[in-house]
């Protein structure tokens, strides 16, 4: 008999990236759940990017960017959140989403990109309808 094992060693972990999520509603307004904030290290004060790829404008990051990003604020249920309507705007219009609000996946372990730790959000599948 010639066995094989399968356990967190030798099995692709990428579903396990992607536990958490954001929710954007039709006001501008961004939630970051609590396991994101945590994976991420943010708190309270800290600021983030959201980035762009030109190439794929279906493709978004976030950052983290303590000069010049948007600031973050206390949420609900130990996650934080933001406003902004144009960044709402931007992200709807580039997925061609017609839900007002809206949840994405979003991975709790960055990729390096351009020498840059970016998490990507999973605009490719919209979680459900928020109403």
């Amino acid at each position: 008999m010639q066995l094989q094992k399968f356990d967190s060693t030798n099995l692709d972990s990428r579903r396990r990236k992607y536990i958490s999520k954001v929710i954007i509603s039709r006001t501008g307004f961004f939630r970051l759940a609590k396991s994101f904030c945590m994976a991420a290290k943010l708190k309270k004060g800290s600021r983030i990017a959201m980035l762009q790829d030109k190439n794929e404008p279906r493709n978004w990051y976030i950052s983290v960017d303590p000069e010049n990003g948007l600031t973050l604020r206390d949420g609900r249920n130990g996650g934080l959140c933001f406003n902004s309507i144009d960044l709402r705007d931007k992200i709807i219009n580039s997925v061609g989403e017609t839900l007002p609000n809206v949840s994405y996946a979003i991975a709790t372990v960055p990729e390096k990109i351009n020498g840059m730790e970016l998490y990507t959000i999973i605009t490719a599948n919209n979680r459900k309808k928020i109403k």
